[in-house]
């Protein structure tokens, strides 16, 4: 209860207040309540899509870390919050005519927010992309397939026992481990949790998942 009261008067202040910084908790403020009225396809993909803006700045003020935690949890409570924006981003690249640069962009956009959603579901849309070579660029500096882009984000989502650390752009050695380790996951032989979530998971033959246990949020 007391958590609500201080969401409303947050959206107070922050309508309030005139900086770039209001500005954009306001804008997360308003996707976030149109979310939570109506749960949609459209709505989630909204509010996913003001991770990056926020992301910047969720640390620099309480109040921008409890907006952020607050979208967090949210969105991976609503099923399909992972599946709607790979159902997106598959449909927008499906010209065959699009360049290998723009695919990089709609990618950036609809599998980037997934960074900010640690959940069984990511983990999954994430997973079958780890032996896509769309987007692979004979340039080096443009070089991110698929696979690896969704690699880096599975790095950046917390996951506990995660195979790779640090930034695995470029090095298309670290697929390998990513894959077995999904390999493992999807079979049911090695569970999924997040740090700072107590959550454990484990995937079953038909790609579902169940929630196995609890472990020390850390």
């Amino acid at each position: 209860m007391m958590k609500t009261v201080y969401f409303y008067i947050l959206a107070i202040l922050i309508a309030q207040t005139g900086s770039i910084y209001g500005d954009w908790n306001k804008q997360a403020l308003e996707l976030l309540e149109n979310a939570k009225e109506n749960p949609n396809k459209e709505n989630v993909i909204l509010l996913g899509d003001h991770f990056p803006s926020i992301y910047n700045f969720s640390k620099r003020t309480e109040e921008r870390a409890f907006i952020f935690q607050e979208m967090t949890d949210f969105l991976i409570s609503v099923p399909g919050h992972a599946r709607w924006r790979i159902e997106e981003m598959e449909h927008e690249i499906a010209d065959p005519k699009m360049h290998v640069l723009d695919i990089q962009s709609v990618r950036r956009r609809y599998l980037g927010a997934l960074v900010s959603m640690p959940s069984p579901e990511t983990v999954k849309a994430l997973g079958d992309y780890l032996y896509d070579s769309r987007g692979e660029h004979k340039l080096q500096s443009h070089n991110h397939p698929f696979s690896i882009g969704s690699a880096q984000i599975l790095v950046s989502l917390g996951i506990r026992d995660f195979p790779l650390t640090g930034i695995v752009y470029y090095d298309m050695s670290k697929l390998k481990p990513a894959q077995e380790w999904w390999e493992a996951v999807k079979a049911g032989k090695k569970d999924v949790s997040f740090v700072g979530r107590p959550e454990i998971y484990r995937f079953k033959e038909d790609g579902s998942w169940e929630m196995v246990g609890k472990v020390d949020a850390g």
